[in-house]
């Protein structure tokens, strides 16, 4: 905390470090760093929930979000949802059974010149088609280089 002109600016790194280390932030945890920052544990959850890297219950080993803005959705983003949902037999926000991929959307990835756009962990990839996606979730399962 000393690190950061206001204290309360370090929230977010420590949401990120409970993150790395448990896979997401539980309640217990969000409680713990109300009383440490001295603040609301409501304020905790609103920082938590508003940016979309950071997770309230756990995610699969690779998590998958589709962009949903705008420009993604004329240029076939819901249609990429569905194809994803029925090849991973989950819905948008559930992860598979094997706890490999968590499917979310997100509100913008910044790549409206190349829409439709997805981030796969921590890598964005633009001018998505089912084919590449399918790509993409194959060589993770296979094991080989994206």
């Amino acid at each position: 905390m000393s690190r950061y002109p206001d204290f309360h600016s370090a929230l977010i790194p420590a949401l990120w470090l409970v993150q790395n280390e448990l896979g997401y932030v539980p309640p217990r945890a969000m409680e713990e760093l109300a009383e440490i920052f001295k603040i609301p544990p409501g304020h905790v959850e609103s920082v938590l929930s508003f940016y979309t890297m950071l997770h309230s219950k756990p995610v699969g080993k690779h998590l998958l979000q589709v962009c949903r803005s705008v420009s993604c959705m004329l240029n076939g983003s819901d249609e990429l949802v569905a194809e994803i949902e029925k090849y991973l037999g989950i819905k948008v926000g559930q992860t598979t059974q094997d706890g490999v991929f968590t499917l979310l959307t997100v509100e913008c990835l910044g790549a409206c010149g190349g829409a439709p756009a997805i981030q796969m962990d921590y890598d964005y990839h633009e001018n998505m088609s089912w084919e590449k996606i399918k790509g993409l979730i194959e060589s993770i399962r296979d094991g080989t280089p994206r």
